[in-house]
């Protein structure tokens, strides 16, 4: 990895790995975990992509995302109690803090998640899929000029590769 620097402590059974200028990023377990949640988001919305795909088949937009987000309410919940169990202090209800940032996540995901589901019940989903899979170029961009954060060039033509996909992906045949 380009910056980053690996140290080994075979005395106290760790690898950590810092940054350029020394700050420790991840320790390997941090980093096997950081791995495993990314392969369950992948694997996740990768499933979670398909059945919408067979709900649009089946039932109209309007009851598919009403039954998406009692799903994900039922996740919440699951979520919630084993917070509660394992971390009570967490869920304090004094300690609820509040974020406009936070908020506008939920609405700019809720109106995206209405406009795939549209977009399912009327296109085909090996288009819909790839092409909605760009908001992480999106993203990307946003974060290098509004959070001022930084890729390297492999990264950045990565982007670029990603945003040709999706207009090969979405070009009429």
């Amino acid at each position: 990895m380009a910056g980053l620097n690996i140290a080994i402590n075979l005395r106290k059974n760790e690898l950590r790995i810092k940054n350029k200028i020394g700050d420790e990023v991840m320790k390997m377990e941090e980093m096997i975990f950081f791995v495993f949640l990314l392969f369950l988001i992948v694997l996740a919305w990768g499933f979670g992509d398909i059945f919408c795909k067979i709900a649009s088949k089946s039932i109209n937009p309007i009851n598919s995302y009403l039954l998406q987000t009692i799903g994900g309410l039922i996740v919440t919940t699951i979520f919630l109690i084993i917070v509660m169990i394992k971390q009570p202090a967490s869920l304090n209800v004094g300690n609820i803090q509040f974020s406009w940032w936070a908020l506008f996540f939920g609405v700019f995901w809720g109106v995206g998640a209405i406009a795939f589901i549209i977009a399912m019940s009327v296109g085909k989903a090996a288009i819909v899929i790839p092409v909605s899979g760009l908001y992480v170029a999106v993203a990307v961009l946003l974060a290098l000029f509004w959070l001022k954060e930084s890729i390297n060039l492999l990264q950045g033509v990565g982007i670029v590769l990603a945003i040709i996909a999706g207009i090969l992906l979405s070009w009429p045949s």
